[in-house]
């Protein structure tokens, strides 16, 4: 796989990954027709075309993320063991097409993550005598796994580069056992729920009863350890019990809250609303007598007294108008150098807005308009240290931990959009399979393509509802 070139060809709709093939005896027909009609989805779609006595051997890359470019470098040790066996599912389900997994191609440039799927597409590469080693696809697996921070669990992280680095590493030992992995997990996770807790004593009827130990959660089988390599874990999802024993004590506790104190009478005091007792016992409706104040006051009301001086909201609310910039009005507007200077209310939501401080930087991208009706980022620095900075929206949850640069959530920017990155001394951009597209120069950018930036262009997010910046570099 290493002697294979691959050339991409771009269009106005679309990215081809071409291998071209001199000698037609090196093709696979069998795989070529399983890939070529009935089309795995872990697999792209594959065409053979032929000119001038050569063969062509042309996939459509899809609307994905390039495993190179969505690779996050921190994660969780369960969002890591479910990244890895979805990495991982395709060499397992080659053999179920009749297909070899050592022909899949292992360049991280070419291996997509498809969204709508949630799951990773390769291309298949269907040459006799030129696929993948085992030792190669190891080598590679142990570099995509190893570059990844665990920073919940650093010692399984340690754990892991011993593993390969100690073991003579199977792809099958490899993936049961992060298949044992996941099953712990989720066991350690469930027992952790599991914890029983002490019910406290309650009095029903003037009578103390101890409900005892009552466990915290329904009762589970023991979850089987899956030795079949085929075999996913279906995680357990206990169904809501309302007649448990924790919803009767619920129902009970509710129940003993008002608990009724009886009179002489058969009254109870608990449901009565503003009532009084006399020396007879007998009960009665409290009688309010209204002050002299009161009386006055009900005749000949006065205005409330304002809170605050109207004059002073008067020069407060002229003063809050004039800071408004106009750029926060529907519509194209354009940002002009004071209205930029004027913002800084918008700005302190995004920590990676930049002030018009930043005009003395060198390379940075400008805000030119805008039609989101929430504030984007005004200016930002492209004279970053890292190798490169993402852009994307913010996540509902609030964990942009991956974003570089945050955009609102309305504002039509996917949630990773594109990348910057340097490459030796210039910058080039790379849109991320967005959703509405990045344009440059209203040229429509193709996924996981680099384009290089250049002074001057306007590069422009979310084809759609635009966000334009000009490029200074």
């Amino acid at each position: 796989m290493e002697k294979t070139v691959f050339k991409v060809e771009t269009s106005a709709e679309a990215a081809w990954l071409n291998v071209e093939i001199e000698n037609y005896v090196d093709l696979d027909t069998i795989a070529i027709q399983v890939v070529a009609q009935d089309c795995p989805d872990f697999l792209l779609p594959i065409h053979v075309a032929e000119k001038n006595g050569i063969c062509t051997l042309r996939y459509r890359l899809i609307t994905g993320t390039a495993l190179e470019y969505s690779l996050r470098r921190n994660m969780s040790k369960a969002g890591f063991l479910e990244f890895a066996l979805k990495l991982m599912t395709p060499f397992v389900k080659c053999k179920n097409w009749f297909l070899d997994y050592h022909n899949l191609c292992i360049d991280t440039r070419y291996i997509l993550f498809d969204k709508a799927a949630d799951q990773y597409v390769f291309v298949y590469v269907p040459l006799v005598g030129s696929g993948n080693s085992d030792k190669d696809i190891i080598r590679f697996f142990e570099k995509v796994f190893t570059n990844i921070d665990i920073p919940d669990d650093q010692t399984y992280q340690i754990s892991l580069s011993r593993y390969f680095r100690d073991n003579q590493v199977q792809l099958d030992s490899l993936r049961k056992m992060l298949l044992f992995e996941k099953n712990k997990l989720f066991n350690d996770e469930f027992e952790s729920k599991e914890q029983p807790v002490m019910a406290p004593q309650i009095s029903i009827d003037n009578k103390k009863v101890d409900m005892g130990m009552i466990s915290a959660a329904p009762d589970v089988p023991p979850l089987t350890r899956q030795s079949d390599l085929e075999e996913d874990l279906v995680p357990y999802k206990p169904e809501k019990n309302s007649g448990s024993r924790v919803g009767f004590m619920e129902r009970i506790k509710g129940k003993n809250k008002k608990q009724s104190v009886s009179t002489p009478m058969g009254v109870d005091f608990e449901a009565i609303d503003d009532f009084s007792l006399d020396v007879n016992g007998m009960v009665g409706k409290k009688q309010k007598m209204p002050s002299e104040k009161k009386v006055k006051n009900k005749n000949n009301p006065e205005p409330p007294k304002p809170l605050v001086d109207p004059v002073k909201i008067e020069g407060k609310k002229e003063e809050l108008v004039k800071s408004i910039p106009a750029v926060r009005n529907v519509g194209i507007q354009t940002v002009s150098s004071e209205t930029l200077g004027g913002a800084e209310d918008l700005a302190e939501d995004y920590t990676n807005v930049v002030d018009a401080s930043f005009a003395s930087e060198r390379k940075y991208l400008e805000l030119l308009d805008t039609v989101t009706t929430e504030m984007p980022p005004k200016m930002i620095s492209l004279e970053f240290k890292k190798e490169y900075i993402t852009l994307g929206r913010s996540s509902s949850n609030g964990n942009n931990s991956e974003l570089d640069i945050v955009f609102p959530q309305r504002s039509g920017v996917s949630r990773m959009h594109l990348r910057i990155a340097r490459q030796g001394g210039k910058l080039v951009v790379i849109d991320l399979g967005s959703t509405n597209y990045t344009l440059l120069d209203d040229q429509r950018l193709v996924p996981n393509i680099e384009y290089d930036l250049q002074d001057g262009m306007v590069l422009t997010l979310a084809e759609r509802r635009p966000i334009r910046y000009r490029v200074h570099c």
